[in-house]
């Protein structure tokens, strides 16, 4: 067994590196994270605003709102097997695309409906 070597230790929290992290990652998994608690938020706390402004009605809002609820639910079980085979880091960065993807996709749609597709 290796002996404690607390000065490496402090030198790479002076660099910045915590749990073989650089401050990069941690940035990124910290806005990522922001990223989908605003996707909750909007969907949670937002949704009779949402309704009101798309014209939707009742049950097309409760259905997109239970169709993100249930694809984030299914999603942590599939990405979480994935994360044990391949690492956090490469399907973190496949899901953050994923997610950027829906985002843009989001954001250039012309017509309402096509959104719930």
């Amino acid at each position: 067994m290796a002996p404690h070597r607390p000065k490496e230790e402090k030198v790479m929290r002076d660099r910045g590196v915590v749990m073989r992290l650089s401050w990069y990652y941690i940035k990124l998994l910290f806005h990522a994270g922001f990223g989908e608690a605003v996707d909750s938020f909007i969907l949670t706390y937002c949704a009779a605003l949402i309704r009101e402004d798309i014209l939707q009605s009742s049950r097309q809002a409760s259905f997109l709102g239970g169709a993100v609820f249930v694809g984030s639910f299914i999603g942590s079980f599939a990405y979480g097997s994935l994360d044990d085979k391949r690492g956090r880091r490469p399907v973190f960065m496949v899901t953050l695309v994923f997610f950027l993807l829906g985002l843009v996709t989001s954001i250039t749609c012309a017509h309402h409906g096509a959104q719930l597709c």
